[in-house]
């Protein structure tokens, strides 16, 4: 479980540790939302409450031919160096790993256990600090690009039910929009 302190750097949690979720997001972690209200209105940070990853695009960027790269990308992508919120990982319904082909914008996801209840509202688009931290390669040819154009650089949600989120919870696609 990874997450933002108050002054917006990363940080992993204990993994077993609950976190409670609000509609701002993590809770001890929502400064950038108080922050931003005012500049992007308060239903685009609502709609930016979480970024969840998916661990199928680590493992995805990891694979990716490092030819084109100025430094070889790590051996590993810990959590949280996406700045995620929350980095999922399992299987959609027939097995695949979890990737973007099986989250749509507009789908209603819920905990299995506990109360939490989320909306996929939008792809994130990553900024240049991906490509700083993986790869040091610019423009087209970068970590950023490639996740970019593949779906890869995870996505945000709103809360529309806040809950408590641990190690081991489920998150199920219960809806479907589109």
């Amino acid at each position: 479980r990874a997450g933002k302190d108050e002054s917006g750097r990363n940080f992993e949690r204990d993994s077993h540790e609950a976190v409670q979720i609000s509609e701002l997001g993590m809770v001890g972690s929502e400064d950038w939302a108080l922050r931003n209200q005012d500049t992007l209105g308060e239903e685009n940070v609502r709609a930016r409450a979480l970024l969840l990853q998916l661990e199928a695009h680590n493992d995805a960027v990891l694979a990716m031919d490092e030819g084109r790269l100025r430094h070889p990308l790590p051996l590993s992508i810990a959590a949280g160096a996406w700045g995620e919120n929350v980095l999922l990982k399992g299987t959609d319904s027939e097995g695949r790993p979890l990737d973007a082909a099986a989250i749509c914008i507009g789908d209603i996801l819920e905990a299995t256990r506990g109360s939490l209840r989320l909306e996929v509202t939008c792809p994130r688009r990553p900024c240049c600090k991906v490509d700083q931290q993986f790869g040091q390669t610019w423009r087209g040819a970068g970590v950023r690009a490639h996740t970019a154009r593949n779906g890869m650089a995870g996505f945000f949600c709103r809360v529309l039910k806040p809950g408590r989120l641990a190690a081991g919870d489920e998150l199920q696609v219960v809806q479907r929009r589109r």
